[in-house]
């Protein structure tokens, strides 16, 4: 933990750790450090007592990124907190909040606009879809708060945020452009409740142009991505192959529970999931999703790992000795890069595979109406009457369609073992690596 002098020059020229991180303190402001990531992202931080000295536990604060956030910035907010603290007033506790409702004329932090629109039933209780909040909630920890931490949000200017998201758009456009959104939307809900007076993102856009992905998995690289799937935990190999055996969403996989699942009757009753705005409990309409043989060969074997859990894929590291019972897994990158490797498909994604299913179900000659029940889309041309009338559910249609691109399935990996696979080793099965 070296003590230099921080200036705009050395900060610039701190270098990169091969691993780990490296934190530089301030020799001016005790406490005062800026953490500095082998990735090149460089961090703000405070380390402080409250009353007790020595013999009272070090807290440590992150004030923000560098940039957007300068040094004079971070200086002026750790002298500010440094401040607090011989108040005998904890900054960590401000930064969470005290549980009451913002009001007009507070000038809260960005940190706490963040809260408070996540929580409260006008803001994130609207969203529609209930995988929404969560993907909102780790954009707002990821990539929001640690560029602007607790800059009181009135202060955010448009060229601070202009080269925040173009700065983020020249590495993860995608994620540029929602957190752009994300942020923006917060700003919105702020302004009309009068928690700010102005926004900083009137008159800019979105930082990225988004090209729509067309990425279509080969026959040759679904046998690879299946090879490569022996490797993993059976949650996660699980998971993959009953997105490849059903086409539904990644969401809605992650979200199923087995209350849902009739293995016998080879049905997955897929439940709302899209509510309208005000409306928690919902408008959409549930559907039914038939099951291959294929996919309840998966599900069978699927079930002694997760069987514990109400989920089919419940959450938690899986370094424990039992995974979470009510929670469900949220996000398996992980496996998605070990993948890629494995199979020497750099551009793999997990998304890419419903677009096969339906590419694949055109192949075998699925009129397109079927393949859009197959995907729960809504028809071109299908009026909202239609939609209230019409309560056919295509369940033999979709059945016979998903049967016939299980056996495709099939004869395409020429029996070679997956999960899905009574003949997989137990080895197989418990000796991959997390997620």
């Amino acid at each position: 933990m070296p003590t230099i002098r921080l200036t705009a020059r050395t900060l610039d020229g701190l270098p990169l750790p091969s691993r780990g991180r490296v934190e530089y303190f301030d020799e001016s402001l005790p406490g005062f450090a800026i953490r500095v990531f082998p990735t090149g992202r460089k961090v703000f931080t405070l380390l402080y007592r409250m009353k007790g000295g020595r013999a009272s536990k070090k807290e440590r604060v992150d004030i923000g990124t560098y940039p957007p956030l300068s040094l004079s910035q971070a200086r002026a907010l750790a002298e500010k907190m440094r401040a607090e603290i011989q108040l005998g007033k904890d900054p960590r506790v401000g930064r969470r909040g005290s549980g009451q409702a913002l009001r007009p004329g507070d000038n809260p932090t960005v940190r706490l606009l963040c809260e408070a629109y996540l929580a409260h039933p006008s803001g994130a209780g609207r969203l529609r879809a209930a995988t929404t909040l969560p993907a909102y909630q780790r954009l707002v920890a990821v990539e929001i708060l640690p560029a602007f931490a607790d800059r009181p949000a009135a202060d955010l200017t448009r060229t601070e945020v202009r080269e925040w998201s173009e700065r983020l758009a020249e590495t993860k456009p995608f994620v540029a452009n929602r957190a752009f959104a994300v942020m923006r939307r917060i700003y919105e809900w702020s302004l009309g409740r009068d928690l700010i007076a102005t926004s900083p993102f009137v008159g800019i856009h979105k930082p990225a142009i988004e090209t729509p992905r067309d990425r279509v998995l080969s026959d040759g690289e679904i046998r690879r991505v299946f090879d490569a799937l022996r490797h993993e935990r059976p949650i996660i190999a699980a998971l993959w192959e009953l997105l490849f055996y059903t086409g539904v969403r990644r969401g809605t996989a992650l979200a199923a529970k087995w209350s849902e699942i009739d293995l016998k009757l080879r049905t997955w009753d897929v439940p709302v999931t899209k509510k309208a705005r005000g409306n928690p409990e919902g408008t959409g309409k549930p559907f039914i999703m038939p099951l291959s043989k294929q996919a309840v060969a998966t599900l069978r074997l699927l079930q002694p790992f997760s069987a514990h859990s109400d989920y089919l894929f419940p959450g938690g590291s899986p370094r424990r000795a039992t995974l979470d019972l009510e929670r469900n897994l949220f996000s398996p990158q992980k496996s998605n890069q070990r993948l890629r490797q494995l199979t020497g498909i750099q551009d793999l994604q997990m998304r890419d595979i419903r677009r096969t299913v339906a590419t694949g179900l055109g192949r075998l000659k699925v009129s397109p109406v079927t393949i859009s029940r197959v995907l729960d889309h809504t028809l071109q041309g299908v009026g909202q009457v239609t939609h209230v009338y019409a309560k056919y559910d295509f369940l033999e249609e979709k059945r016979k369609a998903l049967d016939a691109w299980g056996a495709y399935l099939a004869k395409l990996l020429r029996e070679r073992p997956t999960i899905g696979d009574a003949r997989l080793t137990g080895r197989q099965r418990t000796g991959a690596p997390a997620a």
